[in-house]
């Protein structure tokens, strides 16, 4: 930076601090070490409160965390000066979604679609919402204006599929498996284990181990999702391997 008489300006250092700890937070997220994210973006709010942007990746991270009503509250604290946000407005919008609040969620939407039209993402959120609620024909409008505005035609049109009750895909598109498997990680082994009663790693390994025949030097475990099988495996084997979509 420059003085109006040309000289140099030191930059501002409590700036320069919380532009790196914003950095730092993105890395992080994109690294899926949500936890990390959230400590970095609040310790970066903590040098300069307020800017948009850093608040706006906090809700994001607080969505991944599963804490939809605080990310709720971070959004609503973007609206509260700029309520035209439009990335604001979506992410208050799968908070909402995650609460179960589908219409207050689709109000949402709907204000982000009035400001800019061209969403396509935000158009196929609203259709899974609609699909939710049973109003199909509805459904399917917004997922044709997703892949109109060029959205991923080959996931919008599989939820076409889905509410026209046309043929499907011989396969779901690897993105969706991803994306879904991908926000169900956080509650899937509590989900699985203590609510559904998934007992199968722990079968497969006490019949390993009651065949006394390792330990094996290497393991492969297909599908291995969080890693369920894999932890109880290791103790038998010199290198397990897991492998899933």
């Amino acid at each position: 930076d420059m003085s109006h008489d040309g000289r140099a300006v030191d930059p501002d250092p409590v700036f320069e601090s919380a532009k790196a700890l914003f950095l730092d937070g993105l890395a992080a997220f994109n690294a899926a070490r949500f936890e990390d994210a959230e400590r970095l973006f609040v310790a970066s709010l903590a040098a300069v409160p307020g800017r948009t942007s850093t608040l706006l990746n906090l809700a994001a991270t607080r969505l991944k965390l599963q804490r939809p009503v605080e990310a709720i509250d971070v959004a609503d604290a973007v609206l509260a000066t700029q309520p035209d946000n439009v990335d604001a407005l979506q992410l208050r919008a799968g908070g909402l979604a995650k609460l179960g609040l589908q219409e207050q969620a689709l109000d949402a939407f709907d204000g982000a679609l009035a400001i800019d039209p061209s969403l396509a993402e935000t158009w196929s959120q609203r259709g899974g919402l609609l699909r939710e609620s049973g109003r199909l024909a509805e459904a399917a409008q917004a997922f044709e204006q997703a892949i109109a505005r060029g959205g991923d035609a080959e996931l919008n049109g599989y939820y076409l599929a889905a509410v026209r009750g046309t043929p499907p895909p011989a396969a779901a598109p690897a993105d969706y498996i991803e994306g879904l498997f991908d926000d169900y990680s956080a509650s899937f082994e509590q989900h699985l284990v203590a609510g559904l009663g998934y007992r199968a790693p722990t079968v497969l390994i006490e019949t390993l181990a009651a065949i006394g025949a390792g330990p094996f030097r290497s393991a492969l475990d297909l599908g291995c999702g969080t890693g369920l099988c894999g932890a109880l495996v290791r103790p038998h084997v010199e290198r397990p391997t897991g492998v899933d979509l």
